[in-house]
């Protein structure tokens, strides 16, 4: 996922836009594709590139894995 996409007045969630993989037969780049829903759940984690945009409060890890 690459962006979020905001309705016309830049507050409500209304989609994302994505670059899918690249082909490997296709000689170009693929062009980003944006998805629109109702609905729009980012689940990207406690690193996730968005969680700057929609919660102001500091990071708290609660859990831990070991592998």
């Amino acid at each position: 996922m690459n962006d979020v996409v905001h309705d016309s007045d830049g507050v409500r969630v209304v989609g994302v836009t994505c670059t899918p993989k690249k082909d490997s037969t296709a000689s170009s780049s693929p062009a980003a594709v944006s998805y629109s829903a109702p609905l729009t759940v980012i689940a990207d984690g406690c690193f996730s590139k968005f969680r700057k945009q929609f919660i102001q409060k500091p990071v708290e890890t609660t859990s831990h894995f070991v592998g």
